[in-house]
């Protein structure tokens, strides 16, 4: 009788050790399957796939200015050395010991959008009925000027006017108007104003339009050389 009862005792026992291990196992499961669903969770495909590279600044699509795609050409001046440069009829010769420093001299041929808006009264009659732009801008001589010829489209002279009254303008950044170089030479063959000048910027060959009244004969552009825009 007493070997009965220890043997339902121990039977007991070892059914609550059962059902306890058995407990400890699914839970066991329920957080191996947990940790799997949040693994899972945080293992979203990226939109970033080998097709597709990073974007980085480089790969962006970079927007040119209508400027740096015009025609240009330059060339390296010295002191020790005189320097010409031309481009599609526009000329730019430095004589030597004209500059103090080695610089880069360019030319870019200029469309007419790419430059300040001329007054009325001012005709541009360069060749192309554009510009050009002088480079580096600034005053980089020392007392010798540098020569420049802008080609002229005869067609373009208002009627009424010759080649004698073709002057070389440039674009004062600083004061935000046209004004006229004094002129050094208009080659009636060459179809070209010539000028020399100390400063580089924007240039065209125009003319000046006046009214026509009895106070503006022997008007001259170098009686007002500036022509605010």
């Amino acid at each position: 009788m007493r070997f009965r009862g220890a043997c339902i005792l121990l039977t007991a026992v070892a059914l609550i050790a059962l059902s306890s291990c058995s407990q400890e196992t699914a839970n066991e499961k329920a957080m191996v399957t947990t940790v799997a669903a949040s693994s899972d969770s945080l293992a979203e495909p990226t939109t970033q796939t080998a097709d597709t590279p990073p974007v980085t600044l480089s790969s962006l699509p970079q927007k040119a200015t209508s400027v740096q795609e015009r025609p240009h050409k330059k060339i390296l001046a010295a002191p020790t050395d005189s320097a010409t440069v031309e481009l599609s009829g526009a000329r730019l010769a430095v004589p030597i010991h004209a500059v103090t420093d080695t610089i880069t001299l360019s030319i870019t041929e200029l469309q007419d959008d790419d430059i300040a808006k001329l007054p009325s009264n001012l005709k541009n009659v360069t060749k192309g009925g554009g510009a050009f732009r002088f480079l580096p801008h600034g005053n980089h001589f020392a007392e010798l000027p540098a020569r420049i010829a802008i080609p002229i489209d005869s067609t373009l002279i208002p009627q009424g006017y010759r080649m004698r009254d073709v002057f070389v303008y440039f674009y004062d950044e600083t004061r935000h108007r046209w004004t006229s170089l004094p002129k050094d030479t208009t080659s009636h063959d060459r179809l070209v104003a010539s000028a020399l000048t100390t400063h580089f910027t924007d240039m065209i060959a125009g003319v000046l339009e006046v009214p026509d009244m009895p106070e503006t004969q022997g008007f001259a552009p170098t009686m007002m050389s500036d022509v605010k825009a």
